[in-house]
């Protein structure tokens, strides 16, 4: 690596000149920055030629439902329901809405009758008529008659257009006795796109001071954190303006990428700042031969890190992938960037680095008890291990609808009540085609759907049912149809709840369609993958320890070992703590995870080998390894570990528990790659 290194040292100043015109070039790219939410699009791609769609009747369009709650603080009476079926009429004749299912329109057929006409359940003509007409039993009032919900389906409209009909809704019912919240697609999507901008600057800003603050106490040097500021927010903007540039916008997946970019540079630059020469040597030998020293860790370092992200193009997920692509390549320009900038800082005297005396008492104290408790942190190192064992072989994959919010957060506790009060926000609809509904039971089918929590909106399982049914959607088919909600129950529960309806009946053939059911049965498969993902990763890692290192095989398992341990004690500590499982929110964190931990054992390995190739004897490497590397790594750690802790109030929970993932195991690899892996390394004699 010499020559490259070398290449860099010789035209810095060139290097820096194409660099600024290329940051400029990216900022242009910036005017009009969008962010992808299509919170089905994942599901979409990957049911896309997979699920048979010749019986999916012309009405079903959940994609686009949304429910509106009106809550109150006193029961329905006669006056509140005539203003609100006022309201919702208005809302009916807006450009935007295909159709309204209310209370105020729930139909029924008087029988007797001579002709079967649909009618209005609920009579609004006098105040009798009301009361005695209301269904308190309706699946469009709460059980304590306070709230109701209505349900509206839209065109095909897009994001703008949902933003501005969710605000003529909110405007309709303006009055203090009513509170509106809404729940589904819809509004999901508006609130995911209102907030994701927010986090991504206000946690970036945080992020970034507590970052530049612990870096000056440990370097006390203003200039060096100043230079890997804008060695940061360069590299956020190449990330950036790359993904415009290639896919038209940025993932949602993205708002973790600045917190990813900091750790990157600052780690690369505080590892190439620690132990430099001393002696008054010219500053093009300071440089190589720090870079002889460093470079090579540095670099393979950030190139596993890469890998780690670039093993999520091959996930069948594009806002993944895309994340994937652009973050491993933002590590690359993150490294050439800090190899840059310390050349300058080389150049013009400002590469020294020296920590404030508290902080490296503290320091010295942590690494005297990593050097001289190594039985005491290796019983409890397996201990913990065999506790985590056992507790990872209990973690299930299961995946909500709701998992993506943190449970504090409004949008969260709207959808819950909804969800908790009104049947269910999983909308999914079955088909049983007019051949088997002959053989079916209906009466029965349906009580069995009641009792196992199943709120049918519409079917047409009866006469009555089915005047009804083509009275609203001006369909005639002979296929029975049943558009259903459940709550929220986690996709094995619902798998299981399916199952349960198709053997009702083995001679009849129940087919399931609906934007619920294809969540159910593709996010466990794609949860899976994001696992093999990360197995892609870790083995990655372990080939190139292998490639690099001479062919053998003890360095195919020091590549893997020391940083698949630490996530797998992770997993069996928040599992004992928590109701842990893996799922779409959280099961692509522990290759990011993995990906930012490698880096510590990478150093520990390859300043120990530099130690050895020395003449330096076994105890002495390990000494050289855990005062001089050690130093830099606790360092690094404590970055990372303040670098994310604003992450852990974001209101999205992939990115909290990326937060509380990623800290917990960087402290678990502090302590395993500090305290036992120079021992290791000593004993199987590199």
């Amino acid at each position: 690596m010499r020559p490259l290194y070398q290449l860099i040292w010789n035209h810095k100043n060139t290097l820096l000149l194409v660099t600024l015109a290329l940051i400029c070039l990216c900022l242009s790219q910036l005017k009009e920055l969008k962010v992808f939410f299509e919170s089905e699009r994942i599901i979409e791609e990957i049911s896309k030629n997979k699920f048979d769609t010749d019986f999916k009747p012309s009405h079903i369009n959940d994609e686009n439902i949304f429910f509106v709650i009106l809550k109150s603080d006193s029961t329905l009476q006669y006056e509140h329901a005539k203003y609100l079926n006022d309201r919702i009429a208005k809302v009916k004749k807006l450009s935007s809405v295909r159709q309204v299912l209310s209370l105020f329109n729930e139909k029924t057929i008087k029988s007797p009758s001579i002709i079967p006409i649909p009618r209005n359940k609920l009579k609004l003509k006098s105040q009798s008529s009301f009361e005695t007409s209301i269904d308190t039993q309706s699946k469009f009032l709460s059980d304590d008659l306070k709230s109701t919900f209505f349900l509206v389906e839209t065109h095909n409209i897009n994001r703008m257009q949902s933003e501005d009909l969710i605000l003529e809704i909110q405007n309709i019912f303006l009055n203090e006795k009513t509170r509106i919240t809404f729940a589904g697609r819809v509004p999901s999507e508006i609130y995911f796109q209102k907030n994701v901008l927010k986090e991504f600057i206000y946690l970036s800003i945080i992020s970034c001071i507590l970052c530049l603050i612990i870096m000056y106490i440990f370097t006390k040097n203003l200039k060096l954190v100043l230079v890997s500021l804008v060695c940061v927010f360069s590299t956020i903007i190449l990330c950036l303006s790359l993904s415009q540039l290639l896919f038209g916008g940025i993932e949602l997946f993205m708002i973790i990428s600045p917190a990813i970019i900091f750790i990157v540079t600052v780690s690369d630059i505080m590892h190439l700042v620690n132990n430099q020469n001393e002696k008054p040597i010219n500053k093009e030998d300071l440089f190589m031969s720090q870079m002889k020293k460093i470079g090579v860790p540095v670099l393979i370092t950030s190139v596993t890190t890469m890998i780690s992200f670039f093993t999520f193009i091959f996930i069948d997920i594009t806002p993944l992938s895309r994340f994937g692509f652009i973050t491993g390549v933002g590590v690359i320009f993150a490294l050439f960037l800090s190899v840059l900038a310390f050349s300058f800082a080389v150049e013009y005297k400002f590469s020294a680095s020296k920590s404030f005396v508290f902080v490296d008492k503290i320091i010295s104290k942590t690494i005297h008890s990593f050097k001289s408790k190594f039985n005491h942190y290796f019983l409890a190192t397996l201990s913990c291990l065999v506790i985590s064992v056992i507790y990872v072989g209990s973690v299930n994959v299961d995946n909500y609808l709701l998992d993506e919010l943190n449970e504090k957060s409004d949008f969260y506790q709207q959808s819950k009540f909804f969800d908790e009060n009104f049947g269910g926000i999983k909308p999914f609809t079955m088909v049983i085609e007019a051949e088997n509904s002959k053989q079916l039971d209906k009466v029965k089918f349906r009580e069995f759907l009641e009792e196992n929590n199943i709120d049918i909106d519409l079917s047409n399982d009866s006469k009555i049912n089915k005047q009804i049914f083509n009275y609203l959607f001006k369909e005639k088919t002979n296929d029975l149809i049943f558009s259903c909600r459940v709550p929220d129950l986690g996709s094995k529960n619902s798998k299981d709840l399916y199952n349960k309806i198709q053997s009702f009946d083995k001679n009849i053939n129940v087919k399931f369609f609906g934007i619920g059911y294809l969540f159910d049965i593709t996010s466990d498969a794609l949860t899976k993958n994001l696992i093999y993902g990360m197995m892609i990763a870790i083995l990655s890692v372990g080939i190139i320890f292998f490639l690099i290192y001479g062919f053998k095989l003890k360095y195919f398992l020091l590549g893997i070992v020391p940083n698949i341990l630490p996530l797998v004690m992770t997993i069996g500590i928040i599992t004992f703590c928590s109701n842990f499982y893996l799922s779409l929110s959280n099961a692509f964190i522990f290759t990011v995870a993995f990906g930012l931990i490698i880096d510590d054992s990478i150093h520990i390995i390859n300043s120990y080998i530099f130690s050895i190739k020395s003449g330096k004897t076994n105890n002495k490497s390990i000494a050289y390894v855990q005062q001089k590397t050690g130093r830099a790594i606790i360092k690094t750690t404590i970055i990372v570990l303040f670098c994310l802790l604003p992450l852990l109030v974001s209101q999205f929970k992939s990115v909290s528990q990326l937060s509380l993932i990623t800290t917990i195991s960087a402290a678990i690899a502090l302590i395993f790659d500090l305290a036992l892996l120079p021992r290791f390394l000593s004993r199987i004699r590199l």
